[in-house]
């Protein structure tokens, strides 16, 4: 053709400016079709048979032509006749004095690829039907070209980039590639069954043997500024879609080399990308840009967006309609993956397929039999991991089967840290199938309220849902997944939650469950490297289960059951430790079955116990021990998955071998027998007789009696005992060796972190802890009750002999005896290290402050107070001073362990050294069983429900339950009653605002309607009618009772708004309550039984509520409050006594114990209106059973003194209801008053020791 006159021609090696390259590209030069074409290899002619048409007849197989320039305009057509669909051009531009522009048409019945190092952009009119195009700027040796090897490894212009704004068709099985530093579509590219490549690199390899997909250069990198050259604009993303790319049956690809300058993105789909299935060839998609791994060192972030939709279904449609089939293959990595506002969907009609976000199961390290084992298969290649993934809420992932057949597999998987808000599905399909598999895993892992995911299925099994961190947390907040959103995923999923101890950041493989999590169907299975901790109550309802597969990397892992779970009959349990071995576990519901256990196999407790009744059983005898004597013992597994027993009595004084077992010789664990009492003949304990085998976290806190050999816990152990504790009283009633402890009676196994708070008397070897140590093992743990020798000896705070090993314990309770007695242990034949005591030690013969009598054992850096003790022997222990022994240096010096196994803090243990565990993050289980949820049971009913009832104090005791499956439609609850004088009162609950998941939250407030007044004070004495009456839908139920109601004067408060009462369900927390009276600008208490509420702008409301809680002063009474929680008018503010309430109250009014608990510290020697301690004056302050610190202020000098006109002193115990001291003057006081606070933990308030009441205190408090 003959050439243009306005063409420039520039040297080879000029490199185009961001500017000329698009003043060029968008019409610098007017070219007719491309200009001055030379055939350099292979045989072909060209022609122009009219104006607007220029035509290449191709004979060789493959041909190269070079080109001063290669545009098309519109309305222009450039034709391309070769031999075969095979046949290929390559078109060389090598003016390098423009992009290539085509505007017009180019047909080609083979391959076609066209090469201009500057840029190709096909805009908008552009339209392109070939058998297969490459539109590149990186140039091919014409031998490798010829000779097939598509080897395009000679760049183009670092800036310059390829544009598609047109149509382009490529032939079935074709292949359309775009390959430049930039490449963007915002057109129609459509390769029915072939692929298309949309790539940002410098040299690529076209694979026409293979998947005729390209691959980039290893090492690679997009070093330059990038030119749009449509747009003449430097690109936001190396690669990127915003149009539609359709390659039904066959595979798109968009990837990217590592980007040296920071970008948005280096591939970007904001558009339609399909590759759905065509008859039983599925579709592929692949959105690729480097990783952490792959990309070259010292790049900047390698980021992959997707917010359009990626599309690989085998699904019919009104056009198409597929062989029945399963949906394609998406995938999706990069260094950053951006997923927002996207639809992503594998989805086929005879099963889901396959989307990868990030990588591959597991990050592909999983091995072939555990895929196999999941029914999911493995990638033929290797999947690059991605550093962190986030998936927003408006996005959808699908792998769903639409008929018949299996759900798909989705990954979302990052290195580093992962975030989920997403809808993901692989369900099953319709007509048949079982759901599929989902896995969100990340070593920070991320679980939005917004997340909803389903692997259900309509006629086959459920599927799973993999979460795979390095640690995780189940919590209401500040967590990794709330417990509402887990419980809703658990109602459409089996769950896994499984924790690694590797990966970047590390972590140690631990999950924590905060939150309170309720299903009914299903599998939670928590999987964790290291330990697993249930920090709030659980419940499983129905077919509901829970795996517990702990330690599966680290040997030292466990499970710690600290709050109760509730496990149906009907539900499911199981372990796995580090052995690899499962085990599954028979639930016990009931006493009957309790009694009925056999003495092999698993057992779990799922639900609390109340074994009040077997007081009658067996004609007193009581219940049955489990086993029989020292023979047939017990060798299974029983856990009582946190629950309690209570009230069990066992009364058989003639019989060996007594206790809830007779013996064990398995493992024992999370269980707390509460209250009742155990009385046998001899090896008598609350949990069994003889123990040799494994004993952890298990409390008692009943009284035991017997002869010899006589614990609060077991009898006699040779076993392992840890983590458990005893706080009833013991005794033994033998004269002859009877070997009692708080804890163990005889021991020759190990005992560890492990204590005793009970009384124990006996005649002789009798210890706080164990009466005798005969060459067992004692370490960690601790006794503070009190021994007594009923006339005989060998008596020790912590052991009355020991032959064995004693180290790091101590014991602090009053000890006395006859001869042999000592602070810690009355004889010794044994080693004790690193040990204390500082109890007061009485006796007539060998007495100790440690140690009564030592025969021929060692004693090693081991102390106690001679200021306590009241002793001061040397050659069995060091005296020390009080203020010594509170000195840590002491203790260092001596050799102590400070970091790991002890401490010194004045604000616990009285400022003596404690035992780091005491204090550890994960608690001691609540000898006090705290409300739980329970199971739904069928249908909707108010029973159990008494038809009477009868109080002299609250007659708001019995609680409104409403259960059954309709609950989720209860719309309104009617509480309604009579008076004895005819007046009548309503109260009326709504769905709206009185209860939450699962329960009624039954209470009166601004939104219920309540005429007249609740019962209060004064109201008349007599029978009340009540009526409960509850609409679900179309249900209806009313039940009727009567309340006997004896009346009381309660306390008034002058000051203080009153709370209406609240009823309780056990499901629900005192903060309920309080986040619905809780006035931040108004503190308010209610009175009757105790329950405040301190509130202070900007902090959270604190309930401190008990069903025991007294007031400090005799019920009959009637004082003002004048000044109330957060009050300032003489309080200090910000400071610990702020939190408290003060009382108008006469000195010499008797202050009464709110709660049952211990004394932490006392003062009484400030006169009435002087100082003292910081102001407080005489004060006490307790530690109640449940860890809430209480003190009283102010109190009158000499009055503080227990029954017997003794001074209180620390860890003395005081009963509910006992009296303290009488109020007074002292300290900094205006008039006669009572000052009172709590606090979560104690202080050093200036000199005095004092409940931390400062406003930090955040959490719910139960005293």
């Amino acid at each position: 053709m003959k050439r243009q006159p306005t063409i420039v021609w520039l040297k080879t090696t000029t490199t185009l400016s961001s500017a000329m390259l698009f003043s060029l590209a968008m019409g610098g030069f007017s070219h007719a079709n491309p200009v001055d074409g030379q055939v350099v290899a292979g045989e072909a002619a060209i022609s122009a048979p009219n104006a607007t048409t220029l035509q290449i007849d191709q004979t060789s197989h493959s041909a190269v032509i070079e080109w001063q320039s290669f545009n098309i305009e519109a309305g222009e057509t450039t034709r391309f006749v070769q031999p075969s669909r095979e046949a290929w051009t390559l078109n060389r531009v090598t003016g390098n004095i423009a992009p290539s522009r085509i505007l017009g048409t180019l047909e080609a019945n083979g391959n076609v690829a066209i090469v201009n190092p500057d840029g190709i952009l096909f805009g908008p009119d552009a339209r392109v039907d070939v058998g297969g195009l490459v539109a590149t700027t990186h140039d091919i040796a014409n031998d490798d070209f010829m000779a097939g090897r598509f080897h395009f490894n000679q760049p183009g212009n670092p800036a310059a980039s390829v544009i598609n704004e047109g149509s382009v068709s490529i032939a079935d099985y074709g292949l359309a590639a775009f390959v430049a530093p930039g490449v963007r579509n915002s057109g129609v590219i459509i390769a029915k069954m072939g692929s298309v490549s949309l790539a940002s690199g410098n040299s690529f390899t076209l694979d026409l043997y293979g998947d005729n997909l390209i691959n980039l250069t290893v090492d690679d990198e997009i070093t330059e500024e990038v030119v749009d050259i449509s747009t003449g604009q430097p690109v936001a993303d190396l690669v990127k879609n915003e149009g539609r790319i359709s390659a039904s049956g066959g595979t798109v690809a968009l990837k990217a080399a590592t980007a040296r300058r920071a970008v948005n993105s280096v591939v970007n789909n904001t558009g339609i990308v399909e590759a759905n299935s065509v008859g039983t060839s599925a579709g592929k998609i692949v959105l690729g840009g480097q990783t952490a791994g792959t990309k070259t060192a010292s790049a900047p972030v390698q980021r992959v967006k997707v917010s359009g939709q990626l599309l690989a279904t085998n699904i019919p449609t009104p056009t198409s309609r597929p062989d029945r089939g399963s949906g394609g293959h998406i995938i999706v990595t990069g260094e950053v993956v951006e997923v927002a506002g996207a639809i992503i969907d594998t989805s086929g009609e005879g099963g889901g397929g396959t989307i990868l976000l990030g990588g591959d199961y597991l990050g592909g390290r999983a091995d072939d039999a555990t895929m196999a084992s999941l029914g999911i298969a493995k990638e033929a290649s290797p999947v690059p991991t991605a550093s962190t993934v986030t998936l927003d809420s408006s996005t959808t992932l699908r792998a769903d089967a639409t008929d018949q057949g299996d759900g798909g597999k989705v990954v979302v998987w990052s290195d580093e840290a992962t975030s989920v808000a997403a809808t993901i599905t692989a369900r099953g399909g319709a007509n048949g199938g079982d759901g599929g598999f989902v896995e969100t895993s990340g070593a920070i892992l991320n679980i939005g309220e917004e997340t909803n995911v389903s692997t259900t299925a309509a006629r086959g099994e459920t599927g799973t849902w993999l979460l795979d961190p390095n640690d995780f947390t189940v919590a209401a907040s500040g967590g990794n997944i709330t417990g509402g959103l887990l419980t809703a995923q658990l109602g459409s999923n089996n769950i896994v939650i499984s924790t690694a101890s590797q990966g970047t950041p590390g972590g140690n493989g631990d999950i924590f469950v905060n939150d309170q999590v309720l299903w009914n169907a299903n599998t939670l299975t928590l999987r964790a490297d290291r330990n697993i901790a249930i920090n709030h109550a659980m419940a499983l309802q129905d077919t509901a289960g829970l795996a517990l597969q702990y330690a599966q990397t680290d040997s030292t892992g466990d499970y710690f059951i600290n709050k109760p779970v509730n496990i149906a009959s009907t539900g499911s349990f199981s372990t796995r430790g580090n052995s690899g071995t499962t085990v599954n576990y028979t639930i016990i519901s009931s006493l009957a079955e309790l009694q009925a256990l056999g003495l092999s196999g698993a057992y779990a407790l799922g639900t609390n116990l109340d074994a009040s009744a077997t007081a009658g059983w067996n004609g007193g005898a009581g219940f049955e021990p489990i086993g029989s004597g020292d023979i047939d013992g017990f060798t299974g597994t029983f856990t009582g998955l946190g629950h309690t027993i209570t009230n069990l009595t066992i009364n058989r004084p003639t019989e060996f071998y007594v206790g809830l077992f007779r013996n064990t010789e398995g493992d024992i664990r999370d269980i707390g027998l509460v209250g009742g009492s155990v009385e046998g003949a001899s090896v008598v304990g609350m949990l069994t007789g003889d123990n040799t085998g494994t004993i952890t976290r298990v409390y008692t806190t009943g009284t035991v009696i017997g002869g010899e050999e006589v614990g609060g816990l077991v009898g006699s152990n040779g076993g392992s005992i840890s983590e458990s504790f005893a706080t009833g009283s013991v005794a033994g009633q033998s004269a002859g060796q009877t070997a009692v402890g708080g804890l163990v009676g005889f021991n020759y196994g190990s005992i560890s972190e492990s204590f005793a708070t009970g009384s124990v008397a006996g005649f002789r070897d009798i210890g706080g802890l164990v009466g005798t140590n005969s060459h067992g093992t004692i370490n960690k743990s601790y006794a503070t009750g009190d021994v007594t020798s009923n006339g005989g000896d060998t008596v020790g705070g912590l052991s009355g002999w020991n032959s064995g090993a004693v180290k790091n314990s101590y014991a602090t309770g009053d000890v006395s005896g006859d001869d042999y007695v000592g602070g810690l242990i009355g004889g010794n034949s044994g080693t004790v290290k690193n040990t204390y005591a500082i109890g007061n030690v009485s006796g007539i013969g060998a007495v100790g402050g440690l140690v009564g009598y030592n025969d021929g054992g060692t004693v090693t850096a081991s102390f106690y107070d001679m200021q306590t003790t009241g002793q001061s022997d040397t050659g069995k222990g060091v005296g020390l001073t009080t203020d010594e022994m509170k000195t840590a240096s002491t203790f260092i010096n001596a050799g102590w362990d400070f970091t790991n196994d002890w401490d010194i803090d004045p604000a616990i243990n009285n400022g003596y050294p404690y035992l780091r565990w005491q204090v550890a993050s994960t608690p001691t289980p609540d000898p006090e069983p705290e409300p739980e949820p329970e199971p739904d049971p069928e249908p909707l009913t108010l029973d159990p429900f008494p038809s009477t009832f009868s109080t002299s104090s609250d007659p708001y005791q019995p609680t409104i339950e409403v259960t059954g499956s309709g609950f989720s439609n209860v719309t309104e609850i009617r509480w309604t009653w009579t008076d004895p004088n005819g007046n009548t009162g309503t109260v009326v609950w709504n769905a709206a605002n009185d209860w939450g998941n699962g329960r009624a939250v039954l209470v009166s407030d601004t939104s219920a309607t309540v005429s007249p007044a609740l019962v209060a004070a004064g109201d008349p004495q007599g029978i009340y009618q009540w009526e409960v009456t509850v609409i679900a839908g179309s249900q209806q139920i009313t039940r009727s009772f009567t309340v006997d109601y004896v009346q009381v004067v309660q306390p008034v408060i002058s000051t203080v708004p009153v709370i209406p009462q609240a009823i309780l369900n056990p499901a629900v927390s005192v903060q309920d309550i309080i986040d619905r009276y809780a006035d931040p600008d108004a503190p308010q208490c209610m009175l009757g039984t105790l329950q405040c509420v301190a509130a202070y702008p900007g902090t959270t409301a604190i309930p401190l509520n008990s069903s025991t809680i007294l007031q400090p002063y005799a019920a009959d009474k009637t004082y003002t409050v004048t000044q109330d929680f957060g009050g300032t008018t003489s309080h200090h503010k910000d400071s610990p006594l702020q939190w408290g309430i003060d009382y108008q109250m006469p000195s010499g009014t008797p202050v009464l114990s709110m709660s049952e608990g211990v004394i932490i510290a006392v003062e009484d020697n400030v006169e009435d209106n002087k100082n003292g301690n910081s102001g407080v004056g005489n004060y006490i302050t307790i530690r109640t059973n449940s860890g809430v610190y209480i003190t009283y202020a102010h109190l009158s000098r000499g009055s503080l003194v227990n029954s017997s006109g003794e001074p209180w002193k620390q860890n003395d115990k005081l009963s509910a209801g006992a009296p303290v001291a009488k109020s007074g003057n002292t300290g900094l006081s205006s008039g006669p008053h009572l000052h009172v606070h709590f606090g979560t933990s104690i202080v050093k308030w200036r000199d005095a020791t004092v409940a931390d009441g400062s406003r930090d205190v955040t959490s719910p408090i139960d005293i």
